[in-house]
């Protein structure tokens, strides 16, 4: 009983890793990761991994578009991110325009 509550807070502390590393990858515009360097970091936080046995895993992630042994293509339900040239440069003007106003209001201004 207790063997089986170890291998079921491992594999859910598993599942949470994988997705907080593609979360991030994700975040910063890109779509795929090499699986060799996706085991390489969950290797450096402690998780015994090796392509065969994370397969498995990554088939029941929602995030993860497609796995193969070379990549891991993740899917992306961000809709807000801008994709045309004038949206992103509409949008960088506002955060600029923001940042400005709020660092004035702190110095009283």
């Amino acid at each position: 009983m207790r063997y089986k509550q170890l291998l079921e807070g491992y594999e859910e502390d598993l599942r949470s890793a994988i997705v907080n590393i593609l979360t991030a990858i994700n975040a910063e515009g890109i779509d795929t990761i090499d699986t060799d360097q996706l085991i390489i970091d969950l290797q450096a936080q402690g998780f015994s991994v090796d392509k065969n046995s994370i397969f498995k895993t990554l088939e029941l992630l929602p995030i993860v578009a497609n796995a193969t042994s070379q990549t891991i293509n993740i899917r992306s339900n961000d809709v807000t991110r801008a994709s045309d040239a004038e949206t992103k440069s509409k949008e960088a003007s506002k955060i600029d325009k923001l940042a400005q106003k709020h660092a004035k209001k702190d110095l009283g201004l």
